[in-house]
């Protein structure tokens, strides 16, 4: 599968609801593709679906290591503290 697959993938399970495979599908592309930043982005709002909040954070805040001028993340970042 190609990054922008696997990211349409667990875009649409998340959709859905499917929150557990939206995150294992997530965490074997971060294994392939580690400095994707859309993909910790998305890997972070599963998690904040489930409540997940610090684990969501830890995922923004590896997002912004490898794209800084991003605003997305950092307004998720701040919709976190909301």
């Amino acid at each position: 599968m190609k990054l922008i697959e696997v990211l349409q993938a667990a875009y649409e399970l998340f959709k859905k609801g499917s929150n557990d495979d939206a995150l294992i599908l997530l965490d074997r592309a971060i294994s392939q593709w580690p400095r994707q930043a859309k993909l910790w982005q998305l890997k972070s709002m599963v998690l904040k679906a489930k409540n997940q909040f610090q684990s969501s954070l830890s995922c923004l805040k590896q997002a912004l290591e490898f794209d800084k001028n991003d605003p997305e993340i950092h307004n998720n970042i701040a919709n976190l503290y909301q």
